[in-house]
């Protein structure tokens, strides 16, 4: 009898998020086509919205129940009755706090009803992640692609129908908020009918320990969000929606690439947190593992966008010419992101959140402060060069603190991943072919290099050895 493994869960988690890039992208395609940079940029602010009533209904709830669940299964009914009960009573704090932002775009009836319906689904979405915290605690990410995928398929069939029968930006918006009631039906009962077994009570006495456990948690990922999200408002405040619409289509971007070592940190996370105290050498063998192939895919990934940047933003549009500059700085962000991202679920299985909350305060500030002086004279680029300086501080102290404590820090992926990319980058250069077949033939030669040098074995990439379970249980069904 075996454990769930790191194999499985990644499998499932980049399923899950490939179909869900590849549906966004297609909605993305068309609402900046047909909606124009201020349209666009609309749409993108009420989204960046959702994420902050999202947080604060959620209070970091998701991610502490997964970690304890992961920890004993019997625990699972108590904290998702508890869990669903606390997050209805933080509607007190999340409806008021949609209601900052629908005052916030009142002059723009359009702007208000998009904001209104992506306040609706992020509230069903933090109700959807506490359904997933038990799909991922139990390591059964299945459910959890399956709900998802759905849900996607539903935005962006109603989304396309909207946009292309020329209703404008706010009912693209109600797309969501339909399609996240929808996948909170399905959650919901996947849930109850096979994960939780028994009844629990609801009980103040566990509502109140668990609302103070997971608040660290909580804070860490509001600031973390604020953080990620600030620029965004910032200049829909000090700028217009056009400027805003070049800004997130090139931010929108990187955050499906920064999709990838969510996807790690993820699958690791619940393998990490048991153990973190009885294992440290499992410990460094995912981290190792994990870095090196997170250096294998940013090198390529930074170089190929500084030759494609241009012609990845006309492909949404004439409109979004001036997006390019900003891809190719943000990419920075972006590539220190991959190694942040998957580091800090070292610290939170270390119970080092609150060290992580610090660091994501003061690169708040930093980027705030930045962005007050760079956007009254540089306006996008302004906000992509706070955002760089930013994501680099969390960066540098995340790799410091990790490598501290493990007493590892393995760069041998890096002369193959330099050598390759730099043949990746001199094709790139050579030859202005086709958008996808310069993607599709620079991935081709970087991949087939780093094989051919012995740089990446396939066996080791999803990390396939497994490992008895201490007391014999498994998480496979």
């Amino acid at each position: 009898m075996y454990e769930g493994t790191v194999k499985k869960n990644t499998y499932f988690l980049a399923v899950n998020q490939a179909g869900q890039q590849i549906l966004a992208f297609i909605l993305i395609k068309a609402a900046a086509g047909r909606l124009g940079d201020s349209g666009f940029g609309i749409y993108m602010f009420a989204s960046a919205m959702s994420y902050f009533v999202l947080l604060s209904n959620d209070l970091g709830m998701a991610t502490y129940i997964t970690r304890e669940v992961a920890k004993s299964k019997e625990r699972a009914a108590a904290l998702f009755t508890n869990g669903f009960a606390l997050k209805l009573s933080l509607l007190l704090i999340s409806v008021p706090f949609l209601g900052v932002f629908l005052l916030i775009s009142r002059s723009n009836p359009q702007k208000m009803w998009s904001v209104l319906a992506f306040g609706v689904f992020g509230l069903f979405t933090s109700m959807n992640q506490l359904c997933g915290a038990i799909y991922r605690a139990c390591e059964r990410m299945e459910y959890e692609m399956a709900v998802t995928l759905f849900e996607k398929v539903i935005i962006t069939a109603v989304g396309l129908w909207f946009v292309l029968n020329g209703y404008g930006v706010a009912y693209m918006c109600a797309a969501f908020s339909f399609a996240s009631l929808v996948s909170f039906i399905l959650n919901f009962t996947l849930v109850r009918s096979r994960f939780i077994h028994g009844r629990a009570s609801v009980s103040w006495g566990l509502m109140k320990p668990l609302l103070a456990a997971s608040l660290t948690f909580g804070v860490f990922w509001i600031i973390t969000n604020v953080h990620e999200r600030i620029d965004v408002l910032m200049l829909d405040l000090m700028t217009n929606d056009a400027i805003v619409g070049w800004y997130t289509l090139a931010y929108k971007l990187i955050l499906i690439a920064g999709l990838i070592p969510m996807i790690l940190m993820t699958a690791t996370f619940p393998r990490i947190s048991r153990a973190v105290h009885h294992d440290p050498e499992e410990v460094k063998r995912i981290y190792k593992i994990g870095t090196k192939y997170l250096i294998l895919i940013v090198l390529p990934m930074l170089a190929g966008t500084q030759f494609l940047a241009r012609d990845i933003c006309l492909f949404f549009g004439k409109d979004f010419a001036r997006s390019a500059a900003v891809l190719r700085l943000l990419i920075f962000a972006s590539g220190v992101d991959f190694f942040s991202i998957f580091l800090s679920g070292f610290l939170m299985a270390w119970n080092q959140q609150k060290r992580l909350l610090w660091l994501q305060f003061s690169a708040l500030c930093l980027n705030v402060t930045a962005n007050f002086i760079l956007i009254p004279y540089f306006q996008h680029i302004g906000a992509a060069m706070a955002t760089m300086a930013s994501r680099g501080l969390i960066f540098a102290l995340c790799t410091i603190w990790v490598v501290s404590r493990l007493r590892e820090f393995d760069l041998s992926a890096l002369p193959f991943g330099l050598v390759s990319t730099g043949v990746m980058a001199i094709f790139l250069y050579v030859w202005q072919g086709p958008l996808l077949a310069r993607i599709v033939l620079a991935a081709l030669i970087y991949i087939g290099l780093l094989l051919l040098m012995g740089g990446i074995r396939p066996a080791e990439i999803f990390m396939i050895r497994r490992k008895r379970h201490d007391e014999g249980k498994t998480n496979e069904h």
